[in-house]
């Protein structure tokens, strides 16, 4: 069954439902450009990365992309993204993967709107008051992420820690459960 669900995150579940993510996308973004953040290699080889930049492309939306988030992500690559998103006028977050990858768009997002440096955010000296809109295409059941209020990051000092703020909930979560298939049976047993 094909539906939509909404609970502030707006969730979009069903089989090619990431074909949906560039018309999700273009009423939450000015600037019509925004930043695609993602893990491995794997969405580009299994065509989903392609999918969702046609139909960013089919919605007028441009895009740059940051890679290489890695389980249990870390503070040095949300802040190279945040640089990225500064440099190039971005201001809406896709996050394309598990739940490191959404947490990793979720510290962008709220790094990018803030002055300070997200050591901050994490240590619990500041709480973000803004972030820009973040959406999410999840690849993996069960992170929890997609539709939550919270990341968790690995700190300077190597370990994790918590930033939770209702404006790094994602606007919408796109699920398709086909996207969880092509990760090891190990994952889908620990989220089920």
């Amino acid at each position: 069954l094909n539906f939509d669900y909404y609970s502030p995150t707006k969730f979009v579940f069903g089989e090619h439902a990431e074909e949906q993510t560039g018309e999700l996308t273009a009423p939450l973004t000015g600037s019509r450009r925004i930043l695609i953040v993602y893990g491995s290699s794997r969405i580009e080889e299994d065509g989903l990365l392609a999918r969702i930049e046609e139909s960013l492309q089919a919605g007028g939306i441009s895009w740059v992309k940051l890679s290489g988030v890695k389980p249990n992500p870390e503070i040095g690559l949300v802040r190279e993204g945040i640089s990225l998103v500064r440099r190039e006028g971005v201001d809406f977050i896709l996050a394309v993967g598990g739940g490191g990858v959404l947490d990793t768009g979720k510290a962008i997002a709220c790094g990018a709107t803030d002055d300070g440096d997200m050591s901050s955010f994490l240590n619990g000296s500041a709480e973000p008051e803004d972030a820009f809109p973040i959406g999410v295409v999840l690849t993996l059941s069960a992170t929890g992420s997609e539709g939550s209020n919270c990341a968790v990051i690995t700190n300077d000092e190597g370990e994790k820690a918590g930033i939770c703020s209702e404006c790094i909930r994602p606007r919408f979560a796109v699920m398709n459960p086909a996207l969880t298939c092509s990760v090891p049976n190990w994952h889908t047993a620990c989220g089920s």
